[in-house]
């Protein structure tokens, strides 16, 4: 990560193993003068080797699985103005895929609960970031076993600039019927994330808002979905 006061912040591994259960290195480099960068800060993150990293404007966001064991995970802030330090932590359910941090402060987390083995449903965290982190709330959606590119990918979730609204493409199971492909839309609400509508489609890589409608990309080319009626979370999406 690259910000405005000349610093590249950086996660790496901690040693040449790059043992997933051993920390990770967080390390700043300053550039404020370009022919000698220097490492302003250094400093391991324990539990992060195997976790998921993001970062809101200079806070480093670390997602790691809970120290209890349990099927939940903590999600860490930390302050890096200077040295590393504790900015908050916030408990949410399940594993975390992909941290998606918008202009508003607020910070989405996109994974599942359960296990491939065992049935594995997708989840959505809403974490309130803009001072001391707190969730709003979260969302489960999906079959028995749910996967989606947004689990690897930040950038797979599309948001709406004309509404809280957001979506993401998913292949999910139900029972014994075949895999279905299918574009999730949820709605951020005061009091959490709402799974609105889900829309079979043809398998699609990215969806992105444009005026009220609903792209979805792929190889194959871009499905356009709209609602009937009037703009409104509460109306049903239809392919077309």
């Amino acid at each position: 990560d690259v910000t405005e006061d000349a610093r590249a912040r950086l996660v790496m591994c901690s040693d040449d193993a790059c043992d997933p259960s051993a920390p990770a290195a967080y390390a700043a480099i300053d550039f404020s003068t370009p022919t000698e960068p220097r490492v302003a800060s250094w400093k391991l993150v324990a539990g992060a080797g195997d976790g998921t990293i993001g970062f809101q404007g200079t806070r480093l966001v670390v997602a790691r699985p809970s120290s209890d064991r349990s099927d939940g995970s903590e999600l860490a802030f930390y302050d890096t103005e200077h040295d590393l330090a504790n900015a908050g932590r916030v408990r949410v359910r399940g594993s975390v895929g992909s941290i998606v941090v918008r202009d508003s402060g607020d910070v989405i987390t996109v994974g599942w609960t359960g296990s491939t083995s065992a049935g594995k449903r997708a989840i959505v965290h809403h974490v309130d970031a803009a001072d001391v982190p707190r969730l709003v709330g979260a969302a489960t959606f999906g079959g028995d076993w749910t996967w989606t590119r947004a689990y690897d990918d930040d950038r797979v979730l599309g948001f709406d600039p004309l509404a809280p609204l957001a979506a993401l493409p998913m292949t999910t199971v139900r029972g014994r019927l075949g895999p279905t492909s299918a574009a999730q839309v949820l709605a951020f609400e005061p009091t959490g994330p709402r799974a609105v509508s889900e829309e079979p489609l043809p398998f699609a890589d990215r969806l992105m808002f444009v005026n009220g409608r609903l792209l979805a990309f792929s190889a194959d080319g871009v499905v356009v979905l709209r609602r009937e009626g009037e703009p409104g979370i509460e109306q049903p999406w239809e392919h077309r």
